[in-house]
C-alpha cells in the first residue's frame, strides 16, 4: 500500500497502520517529520524501518532541506517518478 502524508506533526496513528513493504511518501510539511532534528525522531525510525521511505525533492527545495538533514535510508523522488509510483500500487491512502 502507498500512503502519502502531507501533515506535520504526523498523527502516530497513521504509521502504526503501515505494514511491511508499504510506501510511505511524505509531502508538504510532512518533510519536517524525517529531519535528523526531529524530536520524535526514535519513535519514527522504529515505526518506518519495515516500509520504504520517500520524500518529494520538490518539498525538501520548498522548505530549504538539505539531503543531509534527512533520515538515513529516505529515498528522494523528482516530480516524475510519483505518477509512476501511484500506478504500482494497488492502494493509496492519503493522510491529509
Amino acid at each position: 500500500m502507498l500512503h502519502i502524508i502531507s501533515q506535520f506533526p504526523i498523527n502516530p496513528s497513521e504509521l502504526e497502520k503501515t505494514v511491511e513493504g508499504d510506501t510511505v511518501i511524505f509531502t508538504e510539511n510532512a518533510v519536517y517529520s524525517i529531519k535528523q532534528d526531529n524530536t520524535t525522531l526514535k519513535w519514527i525510525q522504529a515505526t518506518l524501518k519495515h516500509v520504504n521511505i520517500c520524500v518529494r525533492k520538490a518539498d525538501l527545495m520548498i522548505r530549504n532541506i538539505d539531503i543531509s538533514e534527512l533520515i538515513t535510508g529516505v529515498a528522494i523522488l523528482e516530480d516524475f517518478d510519483w505518477p509512476m509510483l501511484e500506478s504500482q500500487e494497488a492502494v493509496v491512502r492519503s493522510w491529509n
